[in-house]
C-alpha cells in the first residue's frame, strides 16, 4: 500500500509540474501577443539602428524625385525670361513664379538632405532609454515606431505638396510662354517632372510600410475564397475562409 502511494505521488508531482510549466509558457506567449511591438522581427528600435547606419549614404537619393522636380521648375522659370507672351502675361510674372517655387523646393530638399536625419537622431534618443523591464522595452518600441511614422508622414506631405505646387506653376508658365520656343519645351518638361514624386516615393514611406507589414504578420488573419459543399444538397457554394497563424 505504501509503495502504491509513493508510486502515485511520483507520477502526480511531475504531471502537476508539467501542467504548471506548460500553462506558464502559454501565459508568456499570450502576453507577447498582447504587445506586438515586442514580438515583431525586426523590432522598430532595431530597424531604427539599421537605417541610421546607412542614412548618411542616402541623404540625397531619398529626396531626388522632389529635388529633380524643383530643379526643372526653377530652370523653366529662368528660361522663361525673355520668352513671355505679353498678350497673356503683361506683368511678366510667370518666370518669377516658376523660379520662386522651384527655388523653394531645391532649398528645402537641400536642407533636409544635409540637416534632417530622423533615424540618426532617433537612434541617439533610443540609446539613452532603459530597456530592462517589459514596460521600458514597450516604451522604447513605441517611441521608435512613432519616429518611423513621423518621418513617413512628413515625406508623404512633402510629396503631394511638391506635386501640386510644381505642376500648378509649370502649367501656369506653359500658358504664358511664347509658342514654338525652347522655353515652351522646358515648361512641358517641368510639368511632366512634377509628377516624378508620384512614381518614386521617399524611402521613409517605404520603411514605415514595411515595418507595419512585419507587425501585421505576427497574428494577422489570412483571408481566402473557395467552395464548400452544402450539407443537405452536396451542391458547391462560394465560401470565405479566414485562417489565423500563431
Amino acid at each position: 500500500m505504501r509503495l502504491t502511494k509513493i508510486f502515485s505521488g511520483s507520477i502526480i508531482l511531475p504531471t502537476l509540474f508539467f501542467l504548471i510549466s506548460t500553462a506558464a509558457v502559454d501565459f508568456v506567449k499570450a502576453a507577447e501577443f498582447e504587445y506586438p511591438e515586442l514580438n515583431v522581427t525586426p523590432r522598430a528600435s532595431d530597424r531604427i539602428d539599421q537605417e541610421a547606419a546607412r542614412e548618411a549614404g542616402r541623404r540625397w537619393s531619398r529626396h531626388a524625385p522632389i529635388l529633380f522636380s524643383g530643379l526643372m521648375t526653377l530652370s523653366a522659370g529662368i528660361l522663361q525670361n525673355g520668352n513671355v507672351d505679353l498678350s497673356k502675361d503683361q506683368f511678366k510674372d510667370s518666370p518669377s513664379r516658376g523660379m520662386i517655387v522651384g527655388g523653394v523646393w531645391v532649398g528645402l530638399m537641400s536642407y533636409l538632405a544635409t540637416s534632417y536625419h530622423p533615424y540618426e537622431s532617433a537612434a541617439k534618443e533610443l540609446s539613452t532609454m532603459p530597456r530592462k523591464t517589459v514596460r521600458e522595452q514597450l516604451a522604447r518600441e513605441r517611441y521608435a515606431e512613432a519616429r518611423i511614422a513621423s518621418a513617413a508622414s512628413l515625406a508623404k506631405k512633402l510629396r503631394y505638396l511638391s506635386i501640386f505646387s510644381n505642376a500648378a506653376v509649370s502649367g501656369y508658365m506653359l500658358s504664358k510662354v511664347e509658342k514654338y520656343t525652347l522655353a515652351q519645351g522646358m515648361d512641358i518638361l517641368a510639368l511632366s517632372s512634377a509628377f516624378a514624386p508620384l512614381l518614386f516615393r521617399n524611402y521613409w514611406e517605404e520603411v514605415a510600410e514595411e515595418q507595419a507589414d512585419y507587425k501585421k504578420r505576427i497574428y494577422a488573419p489570412v483571408a481566402s475564397t473557395g467552395f464548400l459543399l452544402e450539407p443537405l444538397t452536396n451542391a458547391p457554394s462560394p465560401a470565405f475562409f479566414l485562417s489565423f497563424f500563431f
